[in-house]
Protein backbone atom coordinates (compact mmCIF):
# COMPACT_ATOMS: atom_id res chain seq x y z
CA UNK A 1 0.00 0.00 0.00
CA UNK A 2 2.94 2.72 0.79
CA UNK A 3 4.61 1.42 -1.97
CA UNK A 4 0.82 2.81 -4.32
CA UNK A 5 0.81 5.54 -2.36
CA UNK A 6 4.23 6.45 -3.39
CA UNK A 7 4.07 5.74 -6.43
CA UNK A 8 0.70 8.25 -6.86
CA UNK A 9 2.09 10.75 -4.94
CA UNK A 10 4.92 11.25 -7.19
CA UNK A 11 4.49 13.31 -10.38
CA UNK A 12 3.95 12.04 -13.17
CA UNK A 13 6.96 11.24 -15.64
CA UNK A 14 8.60 8.89 -17.48
CA UNK A 15 9.41 5.20 -15.66
CA UNK A 16 12.98 5.02 -14.92
CA UNK A 17 14.12 1.55 -14.09
CA UNK A 18 13.85 1.92 -10.29
CA UNK A 19 9.99 3.05 -10.72
CA UNK A 20 9.48 0.11 -13.09
CA UNK A 21 11.57 -2.32 -10.57
CA UNK A 22 8.99 -0.56 -7.83
CA UNK A 23 6.08 -1.49 -10.14
CA UNK A 24 6.76 -4.91 -10.77
CA UNK A 25 7.63 -5.91 -7.15
CA UNK A 26 4.46 -4.49 -6.57
CA UNK A 27 2.61 -6.53 -9.18
CA UNK A 28 4.51 -9.24 -7.94
CA UNK A 29 3.22 -8.97 -4.43
CA UNK A 30 -0.35 -7.78 -5.46
CA UNK A 31 -0.52 -10.97 -7.41
CA UNK A 32 0.67 -13.24 -4.40
CA UNK A 33 -1.74 -11.63 -2.31
CA UNK A 34 -4.85 -12.52 -4.73
CA UNK A 35 -3.28 -15.95 -5.19
CA UNK A 36 -2.57 -16.43 -1.54
CA UNK A 37 -6.35 -14.88 -0.77
CA UNK A 38 -7.85 -17.57 -3.78
CA UNK A 39 -6.30 -20.40 -2.00
CA UNK A 40 -7.33 -19.34 1.38
CA UNK A 41 -10.53 -19.28 0.07
CA UNK A 42 -10.49 -22.29 -1.67
CA UNK A 43 -9.42 -24.36 1.57
CA UNK A 44 -11.72 -22.75 3.63
CA UNK A 45 -14.99 -23.87 0.89
CA UNK A 46 -12.93 -27.22 0.87
CA UNK A 47 -13.41 -27.51 5.06
CA UNK A 48 -16.64 -26.98 5.37
CA UNK A 49 -17.55 -29.05 2.63
CA UNK A 50 -15.56 -31.68 4.43
CA UNK A 51 -17.06 -31.14 7.74
CA UNK A 52 -20.63 -31.27 6.07
CA UNK A 53 -19.68 -34.94 4.59
CA UNK A 54 -18.79 -35.83 7.97
CA UNK A 55 -21.54 -35.04 9.55
CA UNK A 56 -23.71 -36.65 7.10
CA UNK A 57 -21.64 -39.64 6.89
CA UNK A 58 -21.81 -39.79 10.57
CA UNK A 59 -25.33 -39.52 11.03
CA UNK A 60 -25.60 -42.13 7.98
CA UNK A 61 -23.45 -44.45 10.34
CA UNK A 62 -25.25 -43.93 13.47
CA UNK A 63 -28.42 -44.78 11.54
CA UNK A 64 -27.18 -47.92 10.33
CA UNK A 65 -25.86 -49.02 13.79
CA UNK A 66 -29.22 -48.03 14.76
CA UNK A 67 -31.23 -50.31 12.19
CA UNK A 68 -28.66 -52.91 13.22
CA UNK A 69 -29.19 -52.96 16.72
CA UNK A 70 -33.05 -53.25 16.35
CA UNK A 71 -32.40 -55.82 13.48
CA UNK A 72 -30.24 -57.87 15.77
CA UNK A 73 -32.55 -57.66 18.96
CA UNK A 74 -35.74 -58.44 16.77
CA UNK A 75 -34.31 -61.41 15.66
CA UNK A 76 -32.90 -62.56 18.73
CA UNK A 77 -36.44 -62.14 20.18
CA UNK A 78 -38.08 -64.47 17.45
CA UNK A 79 -35.77 -66.93 17.32
CA UNK A 80 -36.02 -67.44 21.31
CA UNK A 81 -39.54 -68.39 20.93
CA UNK A 82 -39.06 -71.48 18.55
CA UNK A 83 -36.19 -72.14 20.30
CA UNK A 84 -37.86 -72.51 23.84
CA UNK A 85 -40.55 -74.34 22.09
CA UNK A 86 -37.74 -76.75 20.45
CA UNK A 87 -36.34 -77.19 23.78
CA UNK A 88 -39.43 -77.50 25.54
CA UNK A 89 -41.00 -80.54 23.51
CA UNK A 90 -37.81 -82.42 23.20
CA UNK A 91 -36.95 -82.48 27.04
CA UNK A 92 -40.57 -83.56 27.77
CA UNK A 93 -40.07 -86.54 24.89
CA UNK A 94 -36.83 -87.43 26.52
CA UNK A 95 -38.35 -86.95 29.73
CA UNK A 96 -42.15 -89.08 29.20
CA UNK A 97 -40.51 -91.53 26.28
CA UNK A 98 -36.94 -91.86 27.29
CA UNK A 99 -36.54 -95.03 28.38
CA UNK A 100 -39.22 -96.65 26.33
CA UNK A 101 -37.26 -95.28 22.89
CA UNK A 102 -34.67 -97.21 21.20
CA UNK A 103 -31.05 -95.73 21.44
CA UNK A 104 -31.09 -94.56 18.05
CA UNK A 105 -34.13 -92.15 18.77
CA UNK A 106 -32.92 -91.40 22.05
CA UNK A 107 -29.75 -90.23 20.40
CA UNK A 108 -31.57 -88.28 18.31
CA UNK A 109 -33.62 -86.50 20.83
CA UNK A 110 -30.25 -85.53 22.91
CA UNK A 111 -28.61 -84.48 19.55
CA UNK A 112 -31.47 -82.15 18.77
CA UNK A 113 -31.61 -80.83 22.93
CA UNK A 114 -27.51 -80.20 22.32
CA UNK A 115 -28.22 -78.22 18.86
CA UNK A 116 -31.08 -75.98 20.72
CA UNK A 117 -28.60 -74.84 23.49
CA UNK A 118 -25.78 -74.35 21.20
CA UNK A 119 -28.69 -72.22 19.19
CA UNK A 120 -29.20 -70.73 22.54
CA UNK A 121 -25.80 -69.41 22.74
CA UNK A 122 -26.05 -68.01 19.57
CA UNK A 123 -28.57 -66.31 20.39
CA UNK A 124 -27.25 -65.42 23.52
CA UNK A 125 -23.95 -64.29 21.69
CA UNK A 126 -25.98 -62.09 19.08
CA UNK A 127 -27.46 -60.08 21.78
CA UNK A 128 -24.25 -59.18 23.20
CA UNK A 129 -22.89 -58.60 20.19
CA UNK A 130 -25.95 -55.76 19.79
CA UNK A 131 -24.56 -54.05 23.49
CA UNK A 132 -21.24 -53.93 22.17
CA UNK A 133 -21.80 -51.93 19.46
CA UNK A 134 -22.59 -49.03 21.74
CA UNK A 135 -20.03 -49.74 23.99
CA UNK A 136 -16.77 -47.05 23.56
CA UNK A 137 -13.11 -49.28 23.53
CA UNK A 138 -9.78 -47.95 24.46
CA UNK A 139 -7.48 -49.62 22.25
CA UNK A 140 -4.26 -51.23 24.15
CA UNK A 141 -1.29 -53.15 22.83
CA UNK A 142 -1.59 -56.81 23.28
CA UNK A 143 1.70 -59.06 23.15
CA UNK A 144 0.46 -61.47 20.55
CA UNK A 145 3.48 -63.54 20.54
CA UNK A 146 2.09 -65.30 24.08
CA UNK A 147 -1.72 -65.66 22.86
CA UNK A 148 -0.24 -66.98 19.74
CA UNK A 149 2.29 -69.83 21.84
CA UNK A 150 -1.35 -70.04 23.88
CA UNK A 151 -3.40 -70.71 20.82
CA UNK A 152 -0.96 -73.58 19.15
CA UNK A 153 -0.44 -75.22 22.47
CA UNK A 154 -4.19 -75.57 22.58
CA UNK A 155 -4.53 -76.51 19.40
CA UNK A 156 -1.62 -79.03 19.10
CA UNK A 157 -3.57 -82.30 19.27
CA UNK A 158 -5.85 -81.35 16.92
CA UNK A 159 -2.96 -79.70 14.42
CA UNK A 160 -0.92 -83.05 14.76
CA UNK A 161 -4.76 -85.28 13.76
CA UNK A 162 -4.84 -83.04 10.46
CA UNK A 163 -1.15 -83.30 9.81
CA UNK A 164 -1.51 -86.76 10.10
CA UNK A 165 -4.43 -86.93 8.16
CA UNK A 166 -3.26 -85.28 5.88
CA UNK A 167 0.18 -87.17 5.12
CA UNK A 168 -2.13 -90.50 5.29
CA UNK A 169 -3.74 -89.18 2.16
CA UNK A 170 -0.91 -87.53 0.45
CA UNK A 171 1.10 -91.51 1.03
CA UNK A 172 -2.08 -92.74 -0.50
CA UNK A 173 -1.75 -90.81 -3.85
CA UNK A 174 -0.21 -92.41 -6.78
CA UNK A 175 3.50 -91.81 -7.96
CA UNK A 176 4.35 -90.27 -4.13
Amino acid sequence: VLGVLEFLSREVRQPDGEMLAMIGSIRSQVGQFIERKAVEAEVRRLNENLVRRVAERTAQLAEAVREMTSFTYTMAHDLRAPHRSMTGFCQAIIDDYGGDMNPTCLDYARRVASSAQRMDALIRDLLTYGRLIHLEVDPEPVELDGLVRAIVDEMAAELARRRDKTMALVAKLPGI
